[in-house]
């Protein structure tokens, strides 16, 4: 197909008859599609649900919105600019939907594109970003930046930047482009604790003229993850999903014909996951179980700041943390000078098995001490699977070697009187997985018999907490 429309563009640019040497540069410079998808339909593509897009070799690329039907000419016009210099020009015919082109704002273009639309609507453009959207007996072309000439037939004029040009009828009326959402609520920080989550919650400011909103979510690298257009100014489904990284947020607004407006709102969004130790969790409502002495790590957890109940202060969210006394703690984050906050609880790990060290009025020599461990917890709910157990016997703060008899889930073992010593002794049981996190524990005191003529004392009371606890950081 030839387009003998772009000859008449007397002053801007010549055609250029294609030379031998021309016409082979020119088949190696055809255009690739990248992402999306579509189907042939009488020799025209029709773009997918999740659209099409196509790379320029000179950089820049052609995007056809999910639905469009166009033709996306599969080799370039080479174009002589104003100073002689030749571009290549790819050529879309539209016939319904829309096309975006983004090109390298630059004075010395590398690609450029040409986009023939219904009702003798001629766009040329060599910079910036340009949106064209064709209707039931309308064809609005919308100039976002750079430059772009549009007009009818060969008579084509400057259309500005923030303004798009509309033909309906035998009217041709140049209009601002929308504005976009002046303000939103709702996001910037997310936990995702237990994996993957989505963005459920976000309000911004109405836009007067527009008809929807385009919510699009980026990732690091400039890609789109997710997005959503709806009409309402309230976010009605879930975003997502989004891992632990940091995003960025772009709400614009859309009038009824899908034009966009010029610019969009930029937030930041930090999804926050958890680097957990051995033996540690996730459960419901983001609560995290973990052991006293045990550490976990927000990823990523820079830019942001935290604070833990009992312990004053402010600290980075990108240093290591743990329970504060050994006792629930709420953890707080915010982001550093300010802005979007999120929460989330720390509490300590469940006692997975059941621990006695009896009878608790026992006298060396002479008695022997019973070891019970049992190996389901207090509500009798056995072992998570995947967990194994060391139980650990001390006579004061000396391992002490026993032999366990084992019966089902129940460990039993008996400690005689030691050789030497006149006591009085401390026997403890502790059990750890194999991880190190302590499961449960139990202690006795044993007294030394009575001399003859002396009364036996009750054992004094052992305060377990005067063994270290973590701190939190």
């Amino acid at each position: 197909m030839r387009l003998t429309w772009l000859a008449p563009l007397v002053g801007l640019l010549a055609l250029m008859s294609s030379s031998g040497t021309e016409a082979a540069e020119t088949g190696r410079l055809a255009p690739t599609l990248v992402k999306g998808a579509g189907e042939l339909r009488g020799g025209r593509f029709v773009a997918g649900l999740a659209g099409a897009e196509w790379q320029l070799p000179g950089g820049g690329t052609v995007r056809l919105a999910p639905g469009t039907i166009a033709t996306v000419m599969p080799q370039p016009q080479v174009l002589a600019f104003p100073g002689g210099r030749r571009v290549p020009t790819y050529s879309v015919i539209l016939t319904q939907g829309r096309v975006d082109t983004l090109l390298a704002d630059s004075t010395r273009p590398a690609s450029a594109v040409v986009i023939g639309a219904p009702r003798d609507v001629r766009m040329l453009t060599s910079s910036g970003c340009t949106v064209v959207v064709a209707t039931t007996g309308k064809t609005r072309i919308a100039s976002l930046s750079g430059s772009a000439q549009v007009g009818q037939k060969s008579r084509l004029s400057s259309l500005r930047s923030g303004y798009v040009r509309s033909f309906e009828r035998d009217s041709v009326v140049d209009s601002p482009l929308l504005s976009s959402p002046q303000w939103a609520t709702g996001a910037g920080v997310l936990l995702a604790l237990g994996g993957p989550t989505a963005l459920h919650q976000l309000t911004w400011a109405p836009v007067p003229g527009a008809a929807r909103y385009a919510l699009r979510v980026f990732d690091q690298t400039g890609h789109v993850v997710a997005q959503v257009e709806q009409p309402e100014t309230q976010l009605k489904r879930a975003v997502g999903p989004l891992s632990p990284g940091h995003y960025s947020l772009e709400l614009g607004s859309l009038d009824a014909d899908g034009v966009p407006s010029q610019t969009s709102l930029k937030q930041p969004l930090t999804v926050l996951g958890l680097e957990l130790p051995g033996g540690a969790s996730v459960g419901r409502d983001d609560r995290v179980a973990l052991g006293t002495e045990q550490r976990v790590k927000l990823v990523p957890g820079d830019g942001l700041e935290l604070t833990l109940s009992g312990l004053p202060g402010k600290h980075s969210a990108d240093l290591p943390f743990g329970l504060v006394s050994g006792q629930p703690t709420r953890v707080a984050l915010t982001q550093r000078g300010g802005g979007a906050s999120a929460s989330f609880w720390l509490v300590p790990r469940p006692s997975l098995v059941s621990v006695w060290v009896g009878p608790k009025y026992v006298y060396w020599p002479g008695e022997l001490v019973q070891l019970e461990v049992q190996m389901k917890d207090a509500s009798g709910r056995p072992l998570p699977a995947g967990v194994e157990v060391t139980p650990k016997v001390l006579l004061g703060l000396t391992p002490l070697p026993v032999e366990w008899t084992r019966d089902a889930a129940t460990w039993r073992a008996a400690v005689p009187a030691p050789e030497k010593g006149r006591g009085p002794w401390v026997v403890r049981v502790e059990v750890e997985d194999q991880w190190g996190v302590l499961l449960g524990r139990d202690f006795v005191e044993v007294s030394p018999i009575p001399q003859s003529g002396q009364k036996a004392q009750k054992p004094a009371s052992i305060d377990l907490d005067q063994f270290p606890h973590p701190t939190g950081l």
